[in-house]
């Protein structure tokens, strides 16, 4: 029945993660430092900062109002040779999350449960998102709101 039907459409809609290389959890624990940013509470979180295209994705804005509410708007991608504290000072904020490319994510000390979590979604759904596929971000109205 309704189970059965279902289950049809999940398998019709499911697409495999891009495969990534494990985060360099020695490499993150050296951008920390002594800022009090820490691993994310998933592994499976670094995967957008390890996947080019998922990474793209992430950089160019929001995709859905949680992820603003939880991680705020769009995703900080650390530049090449920069660690937490050269982030922080280049945004004069502190990001709830910074992705590393090539070595992973890392989290704001503080950074609550449903923040983890929504690094963990973004990491999962852009792994899953066809690299030729036109995203719809939200504006910056949208991000007010």
């Amino acid at each position: 029945g309704a189970e059965l039907l279902l289950r049809r459409i999940r398998s019709l809609l499911a697409r495999p993660a891009r495969a990534t290389a494990a985060p360099d959890l020695d490499a993150l624990a050296a951008l920390a430092g002594d800022s009090g940013y820490r691993l994310p509470a998933d592994v499976e979180a670094h995967a957008v900062a390890l996947d080019p295209e998922s990474r793209r994705m992430a950089q160019a804005g929001s995709l859905y109002p949680d992820h603003v509410i939880f991680l705020g708007q769009g995703s900080v991608v650390a530049k090449p040779g920069e660690a937490v504290a050269d982030v922080v000072a280049r945004l004069g904020t502190s990001p709830a999350a910074i992705l590393f490319p090539g070595a992973g994510v890392l989290m704001r000390g503080d950074a609550s449960a449903g923040a983890d979590a929504m690094q963990r979604c973004l990491a999962d759904v852009t792994a899953r998102v066809d690299i030729a596929a036109r995203l719809n971000y939200l504006t910056a109205s949208e991000n007010d709101e």
